[in-house]
């Protein structure tokens, strides 16, 4: 029976180890909670730029799309409204000439 006493691990040294092994087990889950935080405060920060992002693309898509109108209209006025004015013009020009040599 003495045997048997003593081979039994004295309850305060489990008792001991259990609080230190609930100790280290709170300390890990609180530098887990805060690691999540940081995590989660990165990612806030991280769909914040994203949506930034976006409004500027959304911006440049706009002025690209008013940049193409107005060189399809710089087209239009060198490729078709310049030459008909000249058209116009040189037309114009030959009247008067044949009208001031009729005189």
């Amino acid at each position: 029976m003495e045997q048997l006493l003593i081979t039994l691990p004295d309850n305060s040294e489990v008792l001991n180890e259990a609080e230190r092994l609930q100790e280290v087990a709170r300390k890990h889950l609180e530098e887990a909670r805060v690691n999540l935080s940081k995590q989660d405060q990165v990612v806030i920060q991280e769909q914040r730029m994203l949506a930034k992002v976006q409004e500027e693309l959304s911006v440049l898509q706009a002025t690209h799309k008013a940049l193409q109108e107005i060189q399809g209209q710089e087209r239009w006025i060198d490729n078709k409204f310049i030459p008909l004015t000249q058209n116009i013009e040189k037309e114009i020009m030959l009247k008067i000439y044949q009208y001031c040599n009729e005189l």
